[in-house]
């Protein structure tokens, strides 16, 4: 992750998790000043196919049990793979498909929340 200050270990996982598999646009939304907000973080990315999308999800599985010893509380999406979400309740972790990222526009609808974007790894 190079030089980027993540204050959380979960998202620090989470992040690794996606960028060992790939994952693209990485975004956190730090939501812990949004009013409403169910969450403390949002983790989004994407990837290029639902198998990528599958497998950075799995990625992110694996690597947080192994750093964290968490399980999500929730997880939804695996059947289609356009949208795969893991709820691990102070982060809430949501993997696309470009397209079906853009169309929900997470990062628009809470835009009052502290953005980080991180850049692809090569």
């Amino acid at each position: 992750m190079g030089n980027i200050n993540i204050e959380s270990d979960l998202v620090k996982a989470v992040v690794e998790g996606i960028q060992d598999n790939k994952g693209k646009s990485i975004s956190i939304l730090d939501m812990r000043g949004v009013d409403g907000a169910i969450t403390d973080f949002f983790v989004i990315c994407e990837g290029s196919s639902n198998v990528q999308v599958d497998a950075i999800a799995d990625s992110v599985f694996d690597k947080v049990i192994e750093q964290q010893g968490e399980r999500p509380l929730h997880q939804e999406g695996r059947a289609n793979a356009e949208w795969i979400l893991l709820d691990y309740h102070d982060v809430i972790v949501h993997v696309f498909q470009s397209h079906i990222r853009s169309y929900y526009n997470l990062e628009g609808l809470w835009s009052d929340a502290k953005r980080t974007d991180l850049p692809d790894l090569d």
